[in-house]
């Protein structure tokens, strides 16, 4: 009620500071009576609240209105089963200002729901706003919508009233966190019928580029999309392994980047990079420039694969020193990771001293001089 349910009492708008207070107490108090107490963030840079708004659901065995009115120091309160509003003191010095305290009794299964919508103040509305032209491409009734809804049943016959809605609908490993899911799904077995004009799954998309005139961004993003999987097959078979890893080799050791056409020289450390937009370097990929990518690859997969097997095994050194014990692990603090600094040798014999807690050995090999073989 913003504030302005006791008229006759001195309820001030409270700010940041003061709010914070009242809202923690309160919830502190509350959750003695209810299992699920939340309170929807408020708008960002909101400078002055008018109330306290409180979601509950699940009432304990404690729970009575007159006993959560004494808890919470409350002088009046006002309203209905459903929203009551409390008038408590702002804290134990005042007398004469009060804060607002509502508190909303909501159905378990509607909590998320109630959170969702008071949420950040007008957010709900912003969005609402912003996906009517959608709305209205489903064929949901925005009237309806804006009136709200009183019972499960109501929004479920709102909801089935998208002409995109597929039948039979099943449960598909539905998260058994939410209740109105899978309400839905149960009351859709029961209720929904087949439409006498049904629309083809295949036919949504087409439906939806003639709607909201897209036919060009579509196009667009098609081509890009086959000419991505041209790419792919083709590096894929030059490469001769899983996609996956060959992009995250490529990834660490290759970065992308503006300066060129294709992925540039390995580099020196290990890090993941790339500055250049994908959709402009796909959009200039051509034929050569294809085979030119192909054969960089070719000629630089055996020094990547390298290179990640010398990263792979410093990484296995690397976990195993977190599980020396601390003065061990000093004698470590000297050394540099880095692919480019192990010789073979030098690394297995480091493997070795580690696992045989061999310091003397590893202090001999340390001032060997390091380079990549």
């Amino acid at each position: 009620m913003g504030g302005k349910a006791f008229p006759k009492l001195h309820v001030p708008r409270m700010p940041p500071a003061e709010y914070l207070k009242v809202r923690d107490k309160s919830i502190k108090t509350v959750r003695k009576f209810f299992r699920h107490v939340v309170c929807p963030p408020g708008s960002p840079e909101k400078i002055d609240h008018g109330d306290v708004d409180l979601l509950v659901c699940d009432p304990t065995s404690s729970y009575a209105p007159e006993r959560l009115e004494k808890a919470l120091g409350a002088v009046a309160n006002t309203g209905n089963s459903q929203i009551t509003s409390f008038a408590i003191p702002v804290d134990k010095s005042s007398k004469d200002a009060f804060a607002q305290v509502d508190i909303h009794v909501c159905e378990t299964e509607y909590l998320d729901w109630e959170l969702w919508m008071g949420a950040y103040g007008d957010l709900s509305q912003i969005i609402a706003f912003i996906i009517q032209p959608a709305r209205q491409f489903l064929g949901l009734d925005e009237k309806r919508y804006q009136a709200g809804f009183r019972t499960l049943q109501e929004m479920f016959v709102w909801s089935s009233e998208c002409k995109c809605l597929q039948e039979p609908m099943r449960d598909r490993g539905i998260d058994r966190g939410r209740p109105v899911f899978k309400a839905f799904l149960n009351w859709a077995a029961s209720n929904l019928k087949a439409p006498k004009e049904p629309i083809l799954r295949n036919q949504i998309p087409r439906l939806a580029i003639f709607v909201f005139g897209v036919q060009k961004q579509y196009d667009t993003l098609v081509a890009r999309d086959r000419k991505l999987s041209t790419i792919e097959s083709a590096v894929l078979k030059s490469y001769g392994g899983r996609l996956n890893t060959m992009i995250s080799e490529l990834a660490r050791w290759a970065p992308l980047e503006k300066g060129g056409y294709a992925l540039l020289r390995p580099s020196n450390e290990a890090h993941m990079h790339m500055d250049i937009n994908a959709n402009d370097w796909l959009d200039e990929m051509n034929e050569d420039r294809l085979e030119q990518l192909i054969v960089w690859i070719r000629d630089n997969m055996a020094e990547i694969k390298r290179r990640e097997k010398f990263w792979d095994s410093e990484q296995k050194l690397v976990n195993a020193l977190q599980e020396l014990p601390t003065p061990k692990r000093q004698v470590f603090q000297e050394f540099e990771f880095t692919s480019e600094r192990f010789t073979k040798e030098l690394l297995i014999c480091r493997i070795l001293a580690l696992f045989n807690r061999d310091e003397e050995l590893l202090r001999q090999h340390s001032t060997e001089k390091i380079g990549a073989d």
